[in-house]
């Protein structure tokens, strides 16, 4: 095997029994999820389609940076091109639809902007925690933490140009609502589309066919520790975007009261 395919190849750490019993059980639970909660987000936004879509130049850098990410794993080893649904890349195939989907309504733009800001905590797992067993080509690494660290800045571009809020409506049903989405629609594409690709391909993809090294719950059950674990963190990302949000939007309000004054 080339070198920097050896940490990736998938293996029958589950039995085939176990991936019949979770694939069509979860699948029907995070569809039921994603198909009810997603219409009670709509018509959050208060602003026109055209001030949710990134600025020219964001786009551009949008369609450079997934171009770059695109062409290192295609000119990686076979298969790699598959990674590019990992989690960290498959929020840059939402932002290259949030730049360049033609006729996106303001729903739409807001709900990619919000699911970007709940993954927040993909990106910053990422650096903090950073796996180059298959970078192996030239700025291949350096690009690693380039496009990670723009993943977190883009999002909260959003936020802080108050294109987007985590604090309207009810703060608790609101924000409950975007979090069961959010980990809903990351099972839905993980168990229902990337699993069995990753059978297919003999590669674990995110992990969908054996844990990664260290993870602490080991054991049939993984995956199931797993979507906990990521509803958690979502949860907890969103908690923080809330009260970051809040203190932002209080420090502005004081700075215009003693302007005033």
């Amino acid at each position: 095997l080339p070198f920097d395919m050896v940490g990736i190849v998938g293996s029958w750490y589950l039995s085939p029994q176990r991936h019949l019993l979770e694939y069509p059980v979860l699948s029907l639970i995070f569809g039921i999820l994603v198909a009810k909660i997603l219409p009670k987000l709509k018509g959050v936004s208060h602003l026109p389609p055209k001030s949710l879509r990134p600025p020219r130049a964001m786009r551009y850098l949008i369609f450079f940076i997934f171009s770059l990410q695109s062409r290192f794993k295609f000119l990686g080893y076979r298969g790699k091109i598959l990674s590019m649904l990992l989690p960290c890349n498959f929020i840059w195939f939402l932002a290259m639809i949030l730049s360049f989907y033609p006729n996106l309504d303001a729903n739409a733009c807001n709900t990619i902007i919000q699911l970007w800001l709940n993954f927040l905590i993909l990106p910053i797992a990422a650096l903090a925690q950073p796996d180059f067993s298959d970078t192996v080509l030239f700025g291949e690494k350096e690009f690693f933490y380039f496009h990670h660290i723009l993943l977190v800045i883009i999002p909260l571009y959003f936020l802080f140009s108050k294109k987007v809020t985590t604090v309207k409506g009810p703060l608790f049903v609101s924000n409950l609502h975007w979090v069961l989405l959010s980990g809903s629609l990351f099972g839905l594409v993980y168990v229902t589309i990337v699993t069995p690709m990753s059978i297919f391909s003999g590669l674990n993809l995110n992990y969908m066919l054996h844990p990664p090294p260290g993870f602490p719950f080991q054991g049939q059950n993984y995956r199931l520790w797993s979507i906990a674990s990521i509803w958690s963190l979502v949860a907890l990302t969103r908690c923080c975007l809330v009260i970051v949000e809040t203190c932002f939007a209080l420090s502005i309000g004081r700075r215009i009261a003693d302007e005033l004054l």
